[in-house]
């Protein structure tokens, strides 16, 4: 497969996971990432497998259930594929909403995410900014 080619089924791709990313996070662990994954948020997630992370993700659902993530730029680049986005939501505790800017650096295997590296503000998400979700 040309690296050209290579690059738009994972843009394609992303755009896939950001749709389920949105309306049902659980397909998007199952049909966006390998099996095998290092899922990676310093200081809050390390995630290794699919089960932990549909464990860390229905964590965030119950705190966030109307979070959403919008991507604002994007770069592919052979199996990398660098978004720019926004997550936002409401704090069901507080009641506030909240909006944080996010990367994540995505590597792709075969069409499937293996490793997402991502960075985000936490101090601007009121329930993520004491956690730390990987144990």
């Amino acid at each position: 497969m040309s690296a050209d080619t290579r690059q738009e089924r994972n843009v394609a791709a992303v755009h896939r996971w950001i749709e389920y990313y949105n309306t049902d996070v659980h397909r998007m662990i199952d049909d966006s990432y390998a099996p095998d994954i290092n899922v990676v948020c310093p200081g809050l997630i390390d995630i290794t497998d699919r089960a932990q992370f549909h464990e860390i993700e229905q964590s965030v659902l119950d705190a966030a259930p109307d979070r959403r993530a919008r991507i604002e730029n994007l770069i592919a680049a052979d199996d990398h594929v660098i978004i720019e986005a926004v997550l936002f939501g409401t704090d069901t505790a507080s009641g506030t909403t909240w909006e944080t800017p996010w990367c994540a650096i995505l590597t792709f295997h075969d069409g499937a995410i293996v490793t997402d590296h991502t960075y985000l503000d936490r101090t601007r998400w009121p329930w993520v900014k004491d956690q730390k979700l990987d144990g």
